[in-house]
């Protein structure tokens, strides 16, 4: 759905004590569809923001910013299909669902507020459809602004086990090896165990190229390394900083 309207129409706003735009969603169906299709499948829905795209002279993004190409409104459009929500995920965020409708019967507007689930939803949709008393059935969201949805929760990454580490050797031989980069320092371990590890030898050398200079006779290179035959830090692993 698009949240879409003309900067030119104004309507009273209770809440805000003032005059606003007047703004209303839309929900993408065609006027020769049906109704009970407004809930549609992403290839329907592709099909219709194809058809839409045609009339791309007509819409603009913004005040007087118009969409140039139909593949330019298209690409916008479909945009919205890449990570879409579900309307549970909608509703458990606080957004309610509004079905609005023309009853021819008693000449005005009749609202269905919808609050629990997309089952009811379709069934109230073809509730409306099928009954010849209304028409122009429509669905949006109650209120011009959305809830804003919680981020799914994202499986973290498990660290990398093998790869390639960044080592520094001191002109009396001993080598340690880079854990991590703060504001003032460089940090080295002297065991590689908790070494950052990098996934290619190429990332490795292009962190390295980035180090600043550092003072003394230092040198620095780039090994393979494997956790599997490491142990782990002892508790009182010293480290060094450059």
């Amino acid at each position: 759905m698009l949240l879409i309207g003309s900067n030119n129409a104004w309507e009273y706003n209770r809440a805000a004590r003032r005059d606003v735009p007047e703004k209303y969603w839309n929900s993408l169906c065609l006027i020769e569809e049906n109704s009970k299709e407004i809930i549609c499948s992403k290839e329907k829905l592709r099909e219709r923001i194809a058809k839409l795209a045609e009339d791309y002279g007509n819409i603009a993004k913004s005040r007087g910013n118009f969409f140039t190409s139909k593949e330019e409104l298209i690409k916008y459009l479909e945009g919205g299909l890449c990570h879409p929500y579900s309307v549970e995920e909608y509703q458990a965020a606080g957004n309610v669902l509004e079905i609005k409708a023309w009853d021819k019967a008693e000449n005005r507007i009749k609202r269905n507020f919808i609050s629990n689930g997309e089952e009811n939803l379709r069934k109230t949709i073809k509730e409306y459809s099928d009954n010849p008393r209304y028409a122009e059935v429509s669905i949006g969201f109650c209120g011009r602004e959305l809830s804003p949805i919680s981020k799914r929760e994202h499986h973290e990454k498990e660290p990398l086990k093998e790869g390639y580490v960044i080592t520094a050797t001191d002109q009396d031989g001993t080598k340690s090896y880079f854990y991590k980069k703060t504001a003032r320092h460089l940090r080295f371990l002297l065991k590689a165990e908790k070494a950052h590890i990098f996934r290619k030898e190429k990332d490795a050398q292009k962190y390295l190229d980035s180090f600043p200079a550092v003072k003394g006779n230092v040198s620095f290179g780039i090994e393979a390394f494997s956790l599997e035959t490491e142990r782990g830090l002892s508790a009182n692993q010293l480290s060094s900083e450059m």
